[in-house]
């Protein structure tokens, strides 16, 4: 049906070339497209000559983005016309919208051949997340008519991740342990000797706060260091839902194979980020969050501790951030150069 209106519209006015033009610009992201054919073409618009319509950057960006809105003010009078005075003001929020400014000045008449571009800038850096509105109101000097337009986007907050464990979500980015008690079983390791070992398994989750449109999380690399006896099959991966729900996690596991009874310890880096094709997405491994794994391995059981906010002291965490560039720029080029960040973190560990 609407393609058949505009076509209907092309036709009655004369200006097929011209609004096709303008339909050119009505991607997913343009509002109002319908009433920019309407504004085009009905002989009472309050604001003809004049036509307009508005694109905001994007409909859902991450909080701290830029995401401008921008007007596009047409005049439909003939050309050689004299040009018709506009004012466009913008706006953003609920109950009395915030400003983003205006311009009043001349919309040259060109018979709809091209339009005049009017941004606003808008960042959303003390923006709650949530859902927008805007409104973009344009009025004709000349006349004193006005129309709006209106759109809206959301804002989401930053990914963060979490664990679901023994049936609790633990955010890795605040303090939390806790511990339970698992089977342990003997089994022959590499030298053929008798070893415990033992596994459980965790899911990864996105951690929104509550009630909060939170960007999907993506894990750009992980790391470990402690004990060589405790492994993770956790790897890296893009887009994991922020919701809290463990039917939509990653489950992953966590295994130990320890040559004699006591205790180790190993810790988790996660270096994450935001999804990476929204506005305002924290770079690939920006973030660094860390959970801490101890198992006490006595008999045939085995006594589990996860700690969570486990992130190391500053020295040494820039040294696993210096191991995350070598091995994303070097290893494919240099495994030299990559060993030598290896040792250096060995050699802090060892300390």
């Amino acid at each position: 049906m609407l393609p058949f209106l505009v076509w209907g519209l092309d036709r009655l006015v004369g200006q097929e070339h011209n609004l096709a033009r303008m339909r050119a610009h009505c991607t997913p992201y343009w509002i109002g497209a319908c009433s920019i054919f309407l504004s085009c073409t009905a002989q009472g618009d309050p604001i003809a000559p004049l036509a307009f319509t508005i694109q905001v950057q994007s409909p859902k960006v991450i909080q701290g983005a830029d995401n401008p809105i921008t007007a596009f003010l047409y005049n439909f009078a003939p050309v050689g016309s004299p040009a018709t005075i506009a004012q466009v003001t913008a706006a953003v929020g609920f109950g009395t919208p915030a400003s983003l400014g205006g311009y009043l000045g001349p919309v040259n008449a060109t018979g709809g051949a091209s339009f005049l571009t009017l941004p606003f800038p808008l960042n959303t850096v003390n923006f709650t997340p949530g859902n927008y509105p805007f409104q973009v109101t344009t009025v004709n000097k000349s006349t004193g008519g006005s129309s709006t337009q209106t759109g809206q986007f959301d804002v989401l907050a930053h990914a963060k991740p979490a664990l679901f464990v023994q049936g609790q979500i633990i955010p890795l980015t605040t303090p939390a342990t806790i511990s339970f008690v698992a089977p342990a079983f003997a089994e022959a390791g590499p030298t053929g000797t008798e070893a415990a070992g033992g596994a459980y398994d965790p899911t990864m989750l996105g951690d929104p706060p509550p009630s909060v449109p939170t960007a999907k999380l993506d894990l750009d690399a992980i790391t470990s260091f402690g004990s060589p006896y405790i492994t993770a099959t956790l790897a890296p991966f893009v887009d994991l839902p922020s919701d809290n729900n463990p039917a939509e996690g990653l489950p992953f596991q966590i295994n130990f194979l320890v040559p004699s009874l006591g205790d180790c310890n190993t810790t988790f880096l996660l270096y994450y980020s935001d999804e990476q094709d929204l506005p305002g997405a924290d770079l690939p491994g920006a973030e660094l969050a860390a959970f801490n794994v101890n198992i006490d391995v006595t008999g045939t059981t085995a006594y589990w501790t996860i700690t969570t906010d486990t992130v190391p002291e500053p020295k040494f965490a820039a040294l696993i951030a210096l191991a995350i560039i070598a091995l994303v720029h070097f290893s494919r080029k240099s495994l030299r150069t990559w060993d030598v960040v290896r040792k250096c973190i060995q050699a802090h560990t060892d300390e």
